[in-house]
């Protein structure tokens, strides 16, 4: 049995997540707004959703690593679980948001970042996808670390729009 190298940066990117997601409880506990509770609500929903997917996913490559030996077949392995995590958060975030924040048929350009991250993710989602029914298989480990990176920068974003609707009198 050979022995597949792993990255040691989606460790990082689990422990930040985790933080993210951790900070998040405190900040919707302790923060102060005047937004719409249900709005409020879905901001802890989708930076704990967020986290997660980045946080599972970034755990992935060690739970799974011993399991199969062929290179190929583990990184499809692993983009394919990714794919299925962040499809879950796509439809979760879609269906749950509230109707104040939507804006469009999407429901989801509310925002010139929100439409950078929902585009950015479906790009990921389709990359992912590609790795999975191999028609990229050299570039798949680097396609399986830009995605878990997209989602810790999602996160990231969502998590300082919390931060900031968490302040009193905050209109964002």
């Amino acid at each position: 049995m050979t022995v597949i190298e792993m990255p040691e940066h989606p460790a990082t990117i689990a422990e930040v997540a985790a933080a993210f997601t951790g900070f998040a409880g405190l900040v919707s506990v302790l923060g102060r707004s005047s937004l719409d509770p249900k709005v409020r609500f879905w901001r802890v929903q989708l930076i704990v959703t967020t986290s997660l997917s980045a946080m599972f996913g970034a755990l992935i490559p060690s739970a799974i690593q011993s399991l199969v030996s062929d290179e190929s077949a583990l990184w499809r392995t692993f983009s394919l679980i990714l794919f299925l995590l962040v499809a879950g958060q796509l439809i979760f975030v879609y269906r749950s948001m509230p109707s104040e924040q939507a804006s469009g048929p999407l429901k989801l350009l509310y925002s010139p970042m929100a439409v950078v991250l929902t585009v950015g993710s479906l790009v990921f989602q389709v990359c992912l996808a590609s790795v999975v029914v191999g028609l990229v298989s050299t570039e798949a480990p680097a396609v399986y670390s830009l995605s878990l990176l997209f989602l810790l920068l999602a996160s990231t974003f969502h998590f300082f729009r919390l931060l900031k609707g968490a302040q009193p009198d905050a209109a964002v």
